[in-house]
């Protein structure tokens, strides 16, 4: 907890046992998202290829399982990231995965008197997704989520507020990451860099 409405969930699994443990399916967060009496919207990065990132879009949640995935090392441009509201409800959830390799979000929706909407984030690949040794312990990629009363907008501001937060606890090592791109190679470009991250 970071003090506002984005939790960071994250799961350590520890083989007890003396053999080998397979990991065939592994969910890290879950729960139920709304109930109401329209259907639910979300709304991801659809386009999974360099140069589409920005490509987001807004859709109806159909009655069923809906689920948003890479799996495919070639998606890698797709974005781990949601944003989900139903209509009448004043918050807004979202999510985000702290991983660069295969996920899944899944909503099921049903429509018993009214709408249902229920929630999944997990890692997806190919089964076993991971084999632990015996005493081995896993830690599982972090989830940010939270549900925000108001907009997409506030939601996103609140997400950046509560990674920033849990990030700044690494900065206080003295060790800050830059990304130095193409383009970016020039000396005084990476000088600026470090001058960005001392203030930080």
């Amino acid at each position: 907890l970071y003090g506002g409405d984005v939790m960071l969930r994250y799961l350590t699994l520890t083989n007890c046992t003396d053999q080998p443990m397979a990991i065939g399916q592994l969910t890290v967060f879950g729960g139920g998202l709304f109930a109401g009496g329209a259907p639910a919207t979300v709304g991801h990065f659809i386009y999974p290829l360099p140069g589409g990132e920005g490509d987001y879009h807004t859709h109806t949640l159909p009655v069923g399982r809906y689920t948003y995935h890479r799996e495919d090392y070639n998606e890698r441009y797709a974005q781990p990231f949601c944003i989900a509201n139903m209509p009448g409800c004043d918050s807004t959830f979202i999510c985000q995965m702290a991983y660069s390799g295969g996920f899944a979000f899944s909503f099921d929706t049903d429509c018993i008197g009214s709408y249902h909407v229920t929630f999944e984030a997990s890692v997806a690949g190919h089964a076993p997704l991971l084999v632990l040794r015996p005493g081995e312990a896993f830690i599982t990629p972090e989830v940010f989520f939270g549900m925000v009363k108001g907009t997409s907008d506030d939601a996103v501001y609140a997400l950046h507020r509560a990674i920033h937060a849990h990030y700044a606890e690494f900065i206080k090592t003295g060790v800050v990451e830059a990304s130095v791109g193409p383009g970016e190679c020039e000396e005084e470009d990476i000088l600026a860099l470090m001058d960005t991250a001392k203030r930080l």
